[in-house]
């Protein structure tokens, strides 16, 4: 098993939302989601740049998770045989190709299931790796360590759902602390059900009136169990108590509602002072 470990959000995003090399090469769609009824589904890889790339495609299990610490870690897994991976039925055509400037290629994924599955979910992630072909001269602006050209890659998750999938989140141990100019939010999450939980998560500041002085939302996938810490910050606020709000609901922006399975949601609330 290869554990990727990334040393914060940025680095992350930019594996999921499938941000690359500047915007010189975009994958879409971002969710690629399977089911017993669309075994088949394209992918659409853009140069957007002018110079001539090569893209190598590869599927392998892969998951988002957390230490104890609450450090995002990124599993990818090219030969596993876990019960939740698609890696093994899912392939990419073509798994290898050259584009020319602002040209474009269709992946086409072809899922075969065995027919004995169980219901549920599965996972894996198809990885685009993108290899430069241009000569390095004086001019050329790309990065290179070593004397070598340097290739690059970048994933997109893939679920596959047979049956009546479900899904769910348990919570324990929230709590809200100061740390320097911050207010540090904890609480663990552990995924109930035969199905990954997509959702948002928000965290909301609230004065003693109950206007919002603070907010945060982003994205939460929840494949097993999570430890979330995340901080708002607090510098320039006035020394009172305030109320401290915690909310996760199964919304995402980037998801059509269609994929989203529903789950109640989860909230929380604290009171601290700042001074």
């Amino acid at each position: 098993m290869r554990n990727l470990k990334y040393l914060g959000e940025i680095l992350l995003l930019i594996i999921i939302f499938c941000s690359f090399m500047n915007g010189a090469v975009t994958v879409t769609p971002k969710q690629i989601f399977f089911d017993q009824t669309q075994r088949m589904i394209p992918v659409t890889v853009r140069n957007q740049d002018e110079a001539e790339i090569e893209i190598a495609v590869r599927i392998v299990y892969s998951y988002i998770t957390t230490n104890d610490t609450g450090k995002i870690d990124l599993i990818v897994d090219s030969a596993s045989t876990e019960l939740t991976s698609a890696a093994q039925w899912i392939k990419p055509y073509p798994t290898r190709f050259v584009l020319g400037g602002l040209e474009s290629q269709t992946i086409r994924l072809l899922a075969t299931p065995p027919p004995d599955l169980p219901d549920g979910e599965y996972w894996a992630r198809i990885m685009v790796r993108v290899i430069p072909r241009r000569v390095l001269t004086d001019t050329t602006k790309l990065k290179v360590k070593g004397g070598m050209m340097m290739a690059q890659e970048l994933g997109l998750p893939i679920y596959y759902r047979k049956g009546k999938v479900h899904t769910g989140l348990e919570a324990n141990n929230f709590t809200v602390s100061k740390m320097d100019s911050a207010l540090i939010y904890s609480v663990n999450l552990f995924r109930t059900g035969n199905a990954a939980f997509n959702g948002s998560r928000t965290l909301r500041l609230k004065d003693r009136e109950g206007n919002v002085v603070r907010s945060s939302m982003t994205t939460l996938v929840v494949f097993n169990t999570f430890v979330l810490k995340d901080r708002l910050k607090i510098k320039d606020l006035p020394a009172g108590r305030y109320t401290a709000e915690f909310e996760i609901v199964p919304k995402r922006r980037d998801i059509l509602s269609k994929y989203l399975l529903s789950t109640m949601p989860i909230r929380f609330s604290s009171e601290v002072e700042i001074f």
